[in-house]
């Protein structure tokens, strides 16, 4: 049964010279600056914005697995991509920014009805939403945390929304113009009668109407989306597939052809591969290069793929100023040393194991780990401290002095049979293509 008594129709409040002053609780925007009211509707429906947009990258970066990085791929530590990537992008199996769409749209509306609503009892909305911002804040907390001290690196659009939660919740407290206590009381007294259907039926209504509006149109998106890229995905699959399929061979080599050919010193690369393997790939690597990571997983699926044809060498290529000159300031701190451990490691024939060790756990790379690793791999550490000392350092440089001789832009940078391939052929579909074109041109 509906009862439609207002709780707090009146607070007194004593001011400090003594004084008092009678206000009507819930008497709307007469209660309110107005002002702080729409700064307020504004920051949140930026934020709804911003939260739109990251379901839109979170589906586009995990369903279309993109290699090209995004805008907000500043640096190691700025990236957007690798915390869309990590898995913690997602809450309960829901993207996390699924979430923010339905809470950001819930209070856009909530607050567009108290700005633009007639006869609105605006300030018992927004006393509502101050705790239920709290939350929001609370979890935007946790995501930061986990963002910081789990994935190591920070999302700028998603440091956005940390930004918006704190303004809100300062402009929200601005247009009410009343202390936490209170609004804590006045929350009481209005949300308790309204979850038991004792409040005002108007009211219930609209949090009903309003919820279930936020549920379905946070849920369409994402499921608009993720259909949206799923099918961008498979007619990718299908163009590639129809490339390959009907793709002119003689355009393929041509480029090839087209390219500079350059002699590269091969003396003292460890590869992987046969011996006599006609296709010969050159992988200049560093071992804290993100991207190189990336790039040599592909590599050795396509050692793996075209067996007796692919063999792959590495060369390294530490972007760390320690033992690279070309790097003027401090960048992969660890990189020379990985590189001089992964020399050692090749002179007791554990090179390729040890680089995928030293890839597949690339962010726990420092000097400790590097040492504990001689254990790890059982190397016999009297030889392995002469190879650090007497040989890897010479190696190194050998490896540095060819890479800039060849004048590389960075890396990864990948040679086939003595030319750059790296900008023409970027991805692995590519390289499988032109590999095809070579073995059907050779027969």
């Amino acid at each position: 049964m509906w009862n439609d008594t207002a709780p707090f129709t009146k607070i007194l409040r004593i001011n400090r010279c003594g004084s008092s002053d009678v206000t009507l609780g819930f008497q709307g925007k007469k209660l309110l600056k107005r002002k702080w009211s729409i700064l307020l509707f504004i920051v949140t429906f930026l934020a709804l914005i911003d939260a739109v947009y990251l379901v839109y990258h979170h589906h586009k970066i995990n369903i279309l697995s993109i290699e090209q990085p995004s805008f907000c791929k500043i640096n190691e530590v700025i990236d957007c991509d690798i915390v869309t990537k990590s898995g913690y992008g997602e809450f309960f199996g829901v993207a996390s920014a699924s979430i923010g769409v339905f809470a950001y749209f819930f209070l856009s509306f909530l607050f567009a009805f108290c700005l633009f609503g007639k006869s609105v009892d605006a300030r018992k909305y927004l006393v509502f939403s101050y705790p239920v911002m709290i939350l929001m804040a609370l979890f935007s907390l946790y995501e930061l945390a986990v963002s910081i001290l789990v994935i190591n690196a920070i999302c700028i659009m998603c440091s956005l929304l940390y930004v918006a939660i704190i303004l809100m919740l300062i402009f929200c407290k601005k247009a009410i113009a009343s202390t936490l206590k209170n609004i804590f009381r006045e929350f009481g007294a209005f949300f308790f009668p309204l979850i038991t259907f004792r409040g005002k039926p108007w009211d219930t209504i609209l949090f009903v109407v309003n919820f279930l509006l936020s549920i379905i149109v946070a849920t369409i998106f994402d499921f608009y989306t993720q259909e949206h890229f799923s099918a961008m995905s498979a007619q990718n699959n299908m163009v590639d597939k129809q490339k390959n399929e009907h793709s002119n061979r003689q355009i393929l080599l041509n480029t090839f052809e087209k390219m500079k050919n350059h002699d590269i010193n091969l003396e003292n690369a460890p590869f992987k591969g046969s011996e006599d393997a006609p296709l010969i790939f050159v992988e200049f690597s560093d071992f804290q290069c993100p991207y190189c990571s990336e790039k040599a997983q592909s590599m050795l699926e396509l050692v793996k793929e075209y067996e007796g044809i692919v063999k792959l060498y590495f060369i390294h290529y530490p972007l760390d100023h320690h033992c690279n000159t070309k790097v003027q300031k401090k960048f992969h701190e660890f990189a020379c040393m990985a590189s001089m451990y992964s020399i050692c490691a090749a002179e007791q024939k554990k090179f390729w194991e040890y680089h995928d060790h030293l890839f597949k756990n690339q962010r726990s790379i420092n000097s400790n780990f590097l040492k504990s690793s001689v254990k790890l791999f059982k190397f016999n550490k009297t030889r392995f401290n002469y190879c650090l000392k007497e040989i890897a350092p010479a190696r190194i440089l050998e490896d540095i002095d060819e890479s800039n001789r060849l004048k590389l832009p960075g890396t990864p940078t990948i040679f086939l049979n003595g030319r750059n391939i790296s900008d023409t052929f970027q991805s692995p579909n590519q390289i499988r293509r032109l590999i095809d074109a070579m073995i059907e041109d050779a027969q």
